[in-house]
């Protein structure tokens, strides 16, 4: 309650009143934002370590494969994780995880290869993604420079992630009643969000900034199947390229 924190001001802008805002003293006094700040696993940091050096980035990207079939609960304390995201394969590709993947304030996550996709995560029922925060340093559009994917998903929810560049900010391909809540890309060199040929899709409180192409986009592209549907409530698209929001080749789509 506001008598532990004596502004009772969330100063850091961290959705939350807790240890971090001056004047408090009670970190688990937590509801005071709208929305609720997404709660965050015991700490396990899934053998991920800070620093950028190359044998760090190679453990860290080890690290996200080994999460594959396994339904694992991560979250990553403060600190800045450089992945190694090129080599043999032109992204960092997770299968079959259905657990939790968490960041704690101050964790960011830096892709070293601007030509090469960040993580993407293909398969899977049920995975949540929380706080995620990651830059990607890509500066000519292409592919698959894409900075966050999910494919062929099922039920899997993003919450408050915030994503820097790359081609793609989020991509949704082929996914089934995604969830993305509270979150925003900035300065990406092609859409903010992409949704292909995902059923009930459901955004609410969506931004993007500086995008190459759209804010935000439902796309289905020719003869693909399922055609894209869903619901986008709350989208801010500022300084985008070409178009704020987009509806091509889908149905039962409401914004």
């Amino acid at each position: 309650g506001s008598g532990l924190c004596t502004d009772a001001i969330d100063n850091d802008g961290d959705k939350k009143i807790d240890l971090g805002d001056p004047g408090c003293a009670d970190a688990a006094d937590n509801d005071e934002s709208n929305p609720a700040s997404p709660p965050i696993p015991a700490a396990d940091s899934g053998g991920f370590v800070t620093g950028n050096t190359a044998a760090n980035a190679s453990t860290n990207r080890q690290a996200f494969l080994s999460l594959s079939n396994t339904c694992r609960n991560v979250t990553l304390p403060p600190g800045n994780y450089y992945v190694a995201n090129g080599g043999s394969t032109p992204f960092v590709e997770v299968q079959n995880y259905c657990g939790t993947f968490a960041f704690q304030e101050g964790a960011r996550l830096h892709y070293l290869d601007p030509f090469a996709g960040g993580v993407r995560f293909r398969y899977g029922t049920g995975a949540r993604f929380i706080n995620w925060e990651s830059f990607h340093p890509a500066t000519v559009r292409g592919n698959p420079q894409d900075n966050f994917s999910l494919y062929n998903t099922t039920d899997s929810t993003i919450d408050s992630m915030t994503i820097h560049g790359g081609n793609v900010g989020i991509m949704l391909w082929l996914t089934t009643r995604p969830t993305v809540i509270d979150s925003h890309a900035e300065f990406t060199l092609a859409d903010g969000l992409h949704i292909v040929a995902s059923s009930n899709a459901q955004v609410r409180d969506w931004s993007a900034y500086w995008t190459g192409d759209d804010g935000l986009s439902f796309q289905t592209y020719t003869e693909q199947y399922p055609v894209s549907s869903g619901t986008a409530n709350g989208v801010t698209s500022m300084e985008s390229s070409t178009r704020g929001i987009t509806v091509l080749g889908s149905q039962n789509v409401a914004v």
